[in-house]
């Protein structure tokens, strides 16, 4: 069986409630090409927390470690599936090509009627040629080394779309890659 892990994983109670989490969210992606999913009041803070716990094995597993804030803002009328779909990818992706002994860095900030999530990794970051593409379906940026489908980033495009907000992409000072997830607080 192939698992999150590879080919031949020993396959412990642990492993298999974290991949019963990971199926848990398959069918919320696939809520992202349906119609409009029902909005509710989302806490960042909370839905960071919940992923970054979900992550927390294949971040370790790579010795990558993970920062949070400790900020609550919340963002009005936010739907929480569309928000997880969204940090989810940006920061499974920033484990996947962090190096070792690395950390990647996520800040919240409210900014008067705006909220911005910032996920920062010091991976190789994204090619100045794939910028324009890098949310398009099932791109895959010239060196992209990490198995993976081109799904991802077009997933959090449209999540964040979705839930009225902005995605950017930076390069980061000093090696990496920043990603901005920016969202309206009314």
């Amino acid at each position: 069986m192939i698992g999150p892990y590879g080919i031949g994983h020993d396959f412990t109670g642990e492993t298999i409630a974290l991949q019963a989490r990971h199926l848990r969210w398959y069918p919320h992606d696939k809520t992202l090409v349906a119609p409009r999913c029902g909005s509710k009041l989302a806490m960042p803070s909370a839905v960071l927390h919940d992923v970054v716990d979900d992550l927390s094995r294949r971040a370790a597993k790579k010795r990558v470690a993970v920062s949070l804030p400790d900020a609550r803002p919340v963002i009005k009328e936010s739907d929480p599936i569309l928000l997880t779909a969204a940090l989810r990818n940006v920061i499974e992706n920033a484990i996947a090509v962090a190096p070792a002994d690395s950390t990647v860095e996520i800040t919240m900030e409210a900014l008067n009627e705006y909220l911005r999530i910032v996920v920062m990794d010091r991976g190789p970051g994204i090619a100045n040629d794939d910028r324009e593409k890098i949310t398009d379906r099932f791109f895959r940026g010239v060196g992209a080394t990490e198995n993976g489908s081109g799904l991802g980033l077009a997933i959090v495009e449209t999540a964040v779309k979705r839930l009225g907000g902005r995605l950017t992409f930076a390069a980061r000072e000093g090696g990496g890659e920043t990603v901005s997830l920016h969202f309206d607080r009314r």
